[in-house]
């Protein structure tokens, strides 16, 4: 299907030739056809998040620093707005416009304190990304 604007072109009398018509809807057509290729990736990709945040969910006393720290970089890969800061002792995320602190039991495993995970799920929740 050809973009509307070409119709209203060729209806209102502009001259164009018929490879350059066919040009256009060719390019528009794949344009299209890229753009549903990309959305399907990107929900492909957002269902794999989910999926770790479930498993996460599943295992809160036994969650490492780098798993929750590859959600949210995964959410960042898939359009949402992302930033973290590391103050030494707790790094502190912000998705969109929720922020959620964690903080590491043992520094040398990275192990994630129980209650930064819940922390970590309730941020997840109030972004549609997990249900209880």
């Amino acid at each position: 299907m050809a973009p509307p604007h070409l119709f209203k072109k060729l209806l209102t009398g502009c001259a164009f030739r018929v490879d350059t018509i066919c040009s256009i809807i060719l390019n528009y057509s794949l344009l299209k056809e890229q753009q549903r290729d990309a959305k399907e990736l990107e929900m492909a990709e957002l269902n794999q998040i989910k999926d770790r945040i479930r498993e996460i969910a599943g295992r809160r006393k036994n969650v490492k620093f780098s798993e929750i720290v590859w959600v949210v970089n995964q959410l960042s890969r898939v359009g949402y707005e992302v930033s973290s800061r590391n103050n030494g002792h707790q790094t502190l995320f912000r998705v969109e416009t929720r922020r959620f602190g964690v903080c590491c039991h043992n520094p040398g495993e990275r192990q994630v304190k129980p209650c930064y995970v819940d922390e970590f799920i309730d941020a997840m929740t109030d972004l549609e990304l997990y249900d209880d």
